[in-house]
C-alpha cells in the first residue's frame, strides 16, 4: 500500500518521533515487549522511498489519527506551509509544545542546525516576534533551548570561523 498524496515521499514521522503503542494499533517494533517504536528508530512498517507504509490500509488509531504540522497546514489553503517545509525536505519535523506557547523542531542528528536554514529559520523568527519559545531536539537526545541570542551567537562564531577558513 501507498501513502496518501498529501506526505509525498516523506516518512518523518514513522522515523522521528517516538510512538507508544496504543490499542489497535499495529506493533510498531517487534523486538520490544510493548511494541512501541522508540525516538529514532524506523517503524518496522516503514519503506522510505519504496511506496510508504506497507500496513497502510490497515494502520492503528495512533497513525490513522496522526498528522503532522505541515501536513495540517495543508489544510489551511493560502496559509499552507510550502512544499520546501515539508520534513523530508527541510530535515525538521515540527511539533508544537504542550499548552501552544511555541515549538519544538526536531530533526535526526545528522540534520542538527537545519531550523537555520530556508522557512524553517523564517518560522523560527515569527514565534521570536509573537514572544513564543523554540527548542530544538534530536533523537539521540541531543536538546536546546532556541533563544534570539543563542542565534546571533551562533551566526558571530560561524562568521569567525568563515573568515579563518
Amino acid at each position: 500500500m501507498t501513502k496518501p498524496l498529501d506526505c509525498g515521499d516523506c516518512s518523518m514521522c514513522c522515523k522521528i518521533p517516538n510512538i507508544p503503542r496504543a490499542e489497535g494499533d499495529v506493533i510498531f517494533n517487534p523486538d520490544r515487549e510493548d511494541g512501541a517504536k522508540l525516538e529514532g528508530e524506523w517503524c518496522q512498517h516503514c519503506r522510505p522511498g519504496k511506496g510508504g507504509c506497507s500496513v497502510y490500509e490497515d494502520r492503528g488509531p495512533t497513525c490513522r489519527e496522526y498528522k503532522c504540522v505541515w501536513l495540517q497546514s495543508q489544510d489551511r489553503g493560502e496559509g499552507a506551509m510550502p512544499l520546501s517545509m515539508r520534513p523530508d525536505k527541510s530535515k525538521v519535523m515540527l511539533q508544537p509544545t504542550k499548552g501552544g506557547y511555541g515549538m519544538i523542531f526536531r530533526v535526526l542528528p545528522e540534520n542538527w542546525g537545519a531550523w537555520q536554514k530556508g522557512g524553517v529559520k523564517r518560522l523560527l523568527l515569527g514565534l521570536w516576534e509573537k514572544d513564543l519559545v523554540a527548542f530544538a531536539a534530536d533523537t539521540n537526545g541531543r536538546r536546546a533551548a532556541l533563544t534570539p541570542a543563542a542565534q546571533e551567537m551562533v551566526l558571530k562564531i560561524t562568521d569567525e570561523l568563515e573568515d579563518e577558513a
